[in-house]
């Protein structure tokens, strides 16, 4: 809890926002944004980096069907250990 309540907040609706952005019903919207942005992203810009960390964990979740199926298949297999 030494995070000051504005960093805080900030940070939860960071972390909100890039879970939200994994949802397939997201996906086209994402996709629009991200081509619509400039080339270039600002580091100093939050809007910039929360659109990059966005499509980047949307892309690593959706990236996983197309493994080949021996790894994805024992990724599966841990998942369902993990949780089951």
């Amino acid at each position: 809890d030494g995070l000051h309540i504005d960093t805080r907040r900030r940070l939860r609706k960071a972390i909100v926002a890039c879970i939200l952005s994994t949802d397939m019903i997201q996906h086209f919207g994402l996709c629009q944004e991200f081509k619509k942005h400039p080339p270039v992203y600002d580091p100093e810009v939050e809007t910039d980096r929360l659109l990059l960390l966005k499509v980047l964990l949307h892309a690593a979740d959706i990236g996983n069907a197309v493994r080949p199926f021996h790894v994805n298949n024992c990724m599966s297999v841990r998942v369902h250990q993990e949780f089951h």
